[in-house]
């Protein structure tokens, strides 16, 4: 399930084409300025492309990530929330061991991001192979910490409205319209959301928007943290309520649940060592709209056998998990956060 992948320009995968691209870049990366002698480029997954640049050195051992965009605003808006990281210090700041790539260049008629190609593995894949443990665990939480604590430039608050119109791209009344069974509890996790927002507030953070394991690339003591093309002001709950649904997809895929118990321990362990469980009591707010959002976008598609089944669990879980935000007593330790996670289904 998922949007079809942008095409790509000819030019991006022609390296003739994208040498001057290329030497355009070394003003900002100190070790190139010898020279470019030669690129070639290698198709990734999905959108990205690795330009590998051979130096006039003796050591020629620098790449580029390139991201393809489906139109130019786009991808000029993920570059712009990059430079305003960058910018801003952010991978200089304390804990130092947490970065961001360091965005290079937009090329707007190619709708092509070159960015820095940063090392390690993505945390999902280290985790799949169970090789990952809780001090990955507590990396991810530190890097997600940094990033919500991080100065962002003042901008509009991105909320449930915000969510509805983009996340679910404004379908969610064309989805209870088609689905007439489900249609009041589509409403009910809509208006509900809206209400909740309205009653509780947040404190804007900056949010990354998409954040889970594969976001985060992990070497040793080192974590960068990757895709924020979605990054905008708003509740920091969304961000961990991200973490929550991975982690139960995980249990399902993988039938590990004692591992992942333990990953996810660490993750809640750090995370809120310094408190912030008001943040914790949103999760459950949260994990309701991403249902929604995945039903959406399931209804958006309709390229997966059983979807219509599907939307309907999703939104079955989105209206359980709502209904914890009325059950759920005031959390005051790890340990209800724990036990939180464990009453909000994602089992789809």
């Amino acid at each position: 399930m998922g949007r079809p992948v942008p095409s790509l320009d000819d030019a991006a995968l022609d390296p003739n084409q994208m040498l001057g691209a290329i030497r355009a870049l070394t003003e900002q990366v100190p070790q190139t300025r010898l020279g470019v002698r030669a690129v070639t480029v290698e198709p990734l997954e999905r959108r990205l492309l690795r330009y590998r640049v051979e130096l006039d050195v003796a050591h020629p051992s620098w790449s580029v990530i390139g991201k393809v965009y489906d139109n130019r605003v786009d991808g000029q808006r993920a570059f712009d929330a990059m430079r305003r990281l960058w910018d801003g210090g952010f991978s200089a700041r304390p804990p130092a061991g947490v970065r961001i790539p360091q965005p290079y260049r937009y090329l707007t008629d190619l709708r092509l991001l070159l960015m820095e190609d940063v090392p390690g593995k993505p945390l999902k894949t280290l985790v799949k192979r169970k090789v990952a443990g809780p001090a990955e665990m507590r990396m991810l939480a530190v890097a997600l910490g940094k990033l919500h604590a991080s100065a962002l430039a003042p901008g509009v608050f991105f909320g449930v409205n915000d969510h509805l119109a983009v996340r679910c791209a404004g379908r969610h009344e064309a989805l209870a319209q088609a689905f007439p069974d489900v249609a009041p509890q589509v409403r009910w996790i809509a208006e509900r959301a809206r209400e909740l927002e309205r009653r509780q507030g947040a404190a804007p953070t900056a949010v990354h928007g998409d954040f889970h394991l594969g976001q985060v690339h992990v070497l040793d003591d080192r974590a960068w943290i990757l895709d924020l093309d979605p990054l905008h002001v708003g509740d920091p709950a969304y961000d961990v309520a991200m973490v929550f649904v991975m982690f139960k997809q995980l249990e399902r895929k993988m039938h590990a649940a004692a591992y992942l118990r333990s990953l996810r321990d660490a993750f809640i362990d750090e995370y809120f060592s310094q408190g912030g469980y008001e943040i914790a009591g949103r999760i459950p707010l949260h994990v309701a709209l991403i249902h929604l959002k995945r039903a959406c976008k399931r209804f958006r598609y309709q390229d997966e056998d059983g979807w219509r089944d599907t939307v309907r669990r999703q939104i079955e879980e989105g209206v359980a998990c709502m209904e914890q935000m009325d059950a759920t007593p005031v959390l005051r330790s790890a340990w209800d956060v724990a036990a939180l996670y464990d009453e909000c289904p994602a089992t789809v």
